[in-house]
């Protein structure tokens, strides 16, 4: 995708103009960012179309290696790569915009239409996993690393 992209509109008017290249990533079919895709795609008129993957990590390694133009996933598996200017955020799915990404605009204010999508992420362990072999952090009621994803 060309450095003249900044932001969601510039992105639809280039997949528009572009359609043998408008192709969006994402890390599973069925999953959050698939959804949202699709949904950005009918809500824009973009004409992008899907590209499933198994997983972010293959996702984020297209996304960064330039085989891959669009991408949709959750803010965890590729915020250093923004912090770090290796790749840029057009907009976020979120209601309000993130504290991370504070100048990132939800995709409401980027004039898509009210579209959110919140991750949640969960500790998972076989049923009779002893509480005691379980990790420290699933024994707690709520945990938030600090500063990461942008949460409070």
């Amino acid at each position: 995708m060309p450095v003249s992209v900044r932001n969601v509109a510039d992105l639809v008017r280039w997949a528009k103009v572009n359609p043998d290249k408008a192709n969006f990533g994402h890390p599973a079919p069925g999953s959050v960012p698939h959804l949202l895709g699709m949904t950005f795609d009918r809500m824009t008129g973009a004409g992008v179309r899907n590209i499933s993957y198994k997983g972010g990590a293959p996702l984020l390694q297209d996304l960064l290696g330039r085989q891959m133009p669009i991408a949709f996933n959750v803010t965890s598996e590729v915020l250093t790569h923004v912090r770090t200017g290796r790749l840029r955020w057009r907009s976020v799915a979120s209601p309000q915009r993130r504290a991370a990404l504070p100048d990132v605009p939800t995709l409401a204010e980027a004039g898509v239409g009210d579209v959110t999508a919140v991750e949640f992420l969960g500790w998972y362990a076989p049923a009779k996993t002893s509480p005691a072999t379980a990790p420290a952090a699933s024994r707690r009621r709520s945990w938030t690393p600090r500063g990461a994803c942008g949460c409070r």
